[in-house]
């Protein structure tokens, strides 16, 4: 029974001196964000850069649920309902 699967790479390339590790399952936090560290005198870990991340990611979200509202207004606009969007959907698998 493993708790948590930890992978240590290098972002870019190998020598690109930028260096993270990476849960990939965790029982106890978080799975998927990259934790960037240095080894210059020990083990660092970059807090600035983890909490820069955060913040992108938040804002990325905000976006993300501004541009469902905006489309939703838009196409309240245009009379479209959630079975269009089924229908519209089903047509474009058809088509593929």
């Amino acid at each position: 029974m493993t708790s948590a699967m930890l992978t240590l790479d290098w972002h870019g390339g190998e020598n690109s001196g930028q260096r993270y590790m990476e849960f990939s399952k965790n029982r106890m936090g978080e799975v998927g964000k990259k934790l960037f560290f240095n080894l210059r005198d020990g083990v660092n870990f970059e807090e600035a850069r983890y909490q820069r991340d955060l913040f992108n990611d938040q804002i990325l979200e905000q976006e993300q649920q501004a541009m469902e509202t905006e489309g939703l207004h838009f196409d309240r606009i245009f009379g479209l309902t959630a079975e269009d969007h089924a229908e519209a959907e089903a047509q474009t698998a058809e088509d593929l």
